[in-house]
Formats: C-alpha cells, sequence, structure tokens
C-alpha cells in the first residue's frame, strides 16, 4: 500500500447526545488522505447509516469513472457517460444463521491469540490506521490539513 502523507478531516455535532471524554459524538464525519505518488482516498462517516438510504459505491481510475448507474471514460477522444439500465445479477450466498454481535471477529481474534491462524490484520497495519484516524481527528480539531509522519 502507498504510504499515507497527510490527512484533512472536518467533523459536525448536530444532535449532541452522547458527550463523552473526548467530547460529543460525530454525527458526521468526512476526510481526505493523501498518499505518496499522488493518490487520494475520501472517507465519510454518519453515524446515520442504519437509515433506509441507498448505498453508494463510485470508483475512479485513470480511465474512467462507474458511478451511479453509469460509466463515464473517454472514447474515440471524445467524453462519453454510458447508462447501465439492467440490474447486476449478483450471486448471494445463503445469510449465515443469527450469531452475537461480532461473534465471527471474536472467535477470529481469539484463535489468533491461541496461534491458530494469522491475524486478518498485522499489527504495523492497524498502527496505521490509527495513525491515519488520529490525523484525520487532529485536521478536524486545528482545521487544517496536517502530515503524518
Amino acid at each position: 500500500c502507498p504510504k499515507p502523507m497527510w490527512a484533512f478531516g472536518a467533523k459536525h455535532v448536530v444532535y449532541p447526545a452522547y458527550d463523552g471524554p473526548e467530547g460529543a459524538a460525530d454525527d458526521y464525519f468526512t476526510g481526505l488522505v493523501g498518499l505518496e505518488g499522488g493518490k487520494t482516498i475520501q472517507i465519510d462517516c454518519s453515524r446515520m447509516v442504519h437509515t433506509p438510504t441507498p448505498t453508494i459505491i463510485e470508483l475512479y481510475g485513470s480511465t474512467g469513472a462507474i458511478t451511479g448507474g453509469g460509466i463515464s471514460r473517454h472514447k474515440d477522444g471524445e467524453f462519453i457517460r454510458e447508462k447501465i439500465d439492467e440490474p447486476l445479477d449478483i450471486q448471494h450466498s445463503e445469510p449465515p444463521e443469527p450469531r452475537p454481535v461480532f461473534f465471527y471477529e471474536i472467535e477470529h481474534f481469539a484463535m489468533a491469540i491461541a496461534g491458530e491462524v494469522e491475524p486478518d490484520v498485522s499489527a504495523a497495519d492497524a498502527y496505521m490506521f490509527m495513525t491515519i484516524l488520529d490525523a484525520l481527528y487532529d485536521s478536524a480539531k486545528a482545521g487544517v490539513k496536517v502530515s503524518i509522519e
């Protein structure tokens, strides 16, 4: 993975229903993370994601983008947008039987501690992820872009 270089974040507290030791819980958080090589990650998070709103996935690359049911790209020297009308037929498996919340994560963690499996996330990756989150929150608090060391 490319090395994170900087972060810029903003948080909004509209309804401060929970006020923890670090202040009110976020209603909405957004951030940009700049990576080595000029790549950028955009992160949006809202406490309202459990409400019935559509899931939005957008992919952008050097030759085009897939957004909102369409493909945008340059073709024969022109910028075109092709609409995708037919629904995607994605095979789904049967849902697993109901388990307690985070059952599989806790089970995997216990198995990793016992040396039975490799952890899904290495300590180095977890540390880098927390470094990025800290930088995003530092940026939101200061209102400026911050460097990631």
